[in-house]
């Protein structure tokens, strides 16, 4: 089930205990550990992560509500 809580503490926690940085040619790179991601990728990441059905989209802009 989705829930927004765990939307909020996934992004918080890429951002503040894995130091996750922006790079746009590393998109994708959602790692644990000192990773870097672009800014849709991590957003549909963290979606996906708190149960969120993200279906195909593969940027922000594609998400359907």
């Amino acid at each position: 089930m989705a829930d927004i809580q765990v939307l909020i503490a996934r992004m918080r926690n890429w951002c503040d205990v894995t130091d996750m940085g922006y790079s746009q040619t590393g998109h994708w790179g959602c790692k644990p550990v000192a990773g870097s991601c672009g800014c849709s990728s991590l957003v549909l990441h963290s979606l996906q992560e708190a149960g969120f059905d993200t279906g195909g989209a593969f940027y922000t802009g594609s998400l359907r509500c």
